[in-house]
């Protein structure tokens, strides 16, 4: 299980700085790839304090990093509070992917009505995750008697097309499901 949370950590981290970081100043980009790197050779602590003070800075992709390794424990302590605290402040910047991730983890917390916005902000813009979670939602197939209300077939097939045109490898599938669900 430590094997593949470092695995998706890892996927995170090399997609984040291609997400954004171009918009920082050179110092930032600097800063960040630093924290790549320390990340990179199992240098956590190192790489925590790189991209804490860029989080502490307003840099979303950093505050991103910083939540995931709140929430794996890795060159710190594990609290989850704190992981969901970054991922929220990167919401609140707009930034797409920690939209999606901070309303996954509502949704595993059963807070579905507050995760329901930040995929809706997060799949506007562009986000297959979002796209693909928020289409099985709609979709009414996720077993949530809490999100029957959000029950929308035709936007459903919708977003899950968008999240396939994106490369989201399960929104086939999704798709599928629905074209055979009476």
């Amino acid at each position: 299980m430590l094997r593949f949370a470092m695995f998706l950590l890892a996927a995170v981290f090399l997609a984040v700085p291609m997400a954004g970081i171009a918009q920082t100043n050179p110092t930032q980009r600097t800063a960040f790839i630093k924290g790549l790197d320390a990340f990179d050779i199992g240098a956590y602590e190192q790489a925590y304090k790189e991209w804490l003070a860029l989080a502490r800075e307003g840099v979303p992709q950093a505050m991103i990093n910083v939540g995931q390794m709140h929430r794996l424990g890795l060159g710190i302590k594990s609290d989850p509070e704190q992981a969901k605290a970054w991922y929220s402040r990167a919401a609140e910047a707009g930034n797409p992917m920690a939209q999606t991730i901070l309303a996954n983890m509502l949704l595993q917390a059963k807070n579905y009505k507050a995760a329901l916005p930040w995929y809706e902000k997060a799949a506007d813009a562009g986000d297959i995750t979002a796209l693909y979670n928020l289409g099985q939602i709609k979709s009414g197939l996720t077993g949530h008697a809490d999100l029957a209300s959000e029950k929308d077939i035709s936007t459903a097939i919708a977003l899950l097309k968008k999240a396939q045109d994106g490369g989201h490898k399960s929104a086939k599938a999704a798709l599928n499901t629905l074209s055979t669900t009476p």
